[in-house]
């Protein structure tokens, strides 16, 4: 009723669109409220997340992130052997990269794999991590990356070192330097991320964000002009293309009948055709 002219106010009064005697067992269904950050579990920080300009402009959203930057070939970077307080710094990253004889191409997509998710459940997930300083991102973004990971709740160093010592000098350098470095170059990163180890190479492999992509199209408005992109980033016919000769791509009368089927909610489609991709794996 609140949402009608007045329904308060006749709310307040006794009035009812339904008594108890009206509804089966007297009682309507429940309803639970969940509030969370959009930071929480597995995530991706947008430019937006550093500030609100980036290299001078309007920093993007997570909407106006490309698309590109979600899926690319992956590489993941072993600093399992550093321990908190240790940090991830550019010759940790230069290490890191000759000891699995990799040079990195622009838009590779970079994990980094510290072992942090295992402390998951703990003080120390949160205290004792081994975080990045800023000397190691701008040395990927001079690689031409765009898109980062780490396994740690941060990417920057734990948060109590970082005030410590901000308090303690005044230094703004001190406090969200990898973040804050996103302000004047523009690049996303994802945090929390888990399993890392379980990747069977160190390169070689795609990473495809397929929850970001979901959450892209759900803030866009172009469906149509989206579409051929959908197919691009997942690997499989468009339509009007006949099938290839490869098990892993979806045939055209599957496709056809996902896009009958997604009426027109370009969400949607994109997981079914990751359900049906799941499927045949």
């Amino acid at each position: 009723m609140n949402k009608q002219p007045n329904g308060q106010a006749r709310f307040d009064r006794g009035e009812r669109v339904a008594t108890a005697e009206e509804i089966p067992d007297g009682e309507m269904l429940s309803l639970e409220v969940v509030n969370s950050s959009v930071h929480m579990g597995s995530h991706v920080d947008a430019p937006f997340h550093y500030g609100s300009l980036c290299e001078g402009k309007p920093a993007k959203q997570i909407m106006d992130v490309p698309l590109e930057w979600c899926y690319g070939p992956g590489v993941r970077l072993d600093f399992t052997h550093l321990k908190f307080p240790d940090a991830i710094g550019k010759k940790e990253v230069i290490a890191a990269l000759e000891k699995i004889n990799y040079k990195l191409k622009p838009m590779d997509i970079v994990l980094i794999y510290t072992g942090g998710d295992k402390l998951l459940g703990t003080d120390d997930y949160v205290n004792k991590y081994v975080g990045c300083t800023p000397d190691a991102v701008s040395y990927l973004l001079d690689q031409g990356i765009k898109m980062l990971g780490i396994d740690t709740i941060g990417l920057d160093r734990p948060c109590f070192l970082m005030f410590k010592e901000f308090l303690t000098t005044k230094d703004k350098s001190k406090i969200w330097p990898c973040h804050f470095l996103g302000r004047h170059r523009e690049y996303c990163h994802m945090e929390r991320l888990g399993n890392l180890g379980a990747i069977p190479k160190h390169f070689g492999f795609e990473k495809r964000m397929l929850g970001h992509i979901g959450c892209v199209f759900r803030c866009r408005h172009n469906h149509d002009a989206d579409l051929t992109l959908v197919h691009r980033l997942l690997d499989v016919v468009p339509p009007g293309e006949h099938l290839a000769n490869d098990p892993r791509r979806l045939d055209k009368g599957t496709i056809d009948h996902l896009r009958r089927s997604h009426d027109g909610n370009i969400a949607a489609y994109t997981l079914l055709l990751v359900k049906a991709i799941e499927g045949m794996t």
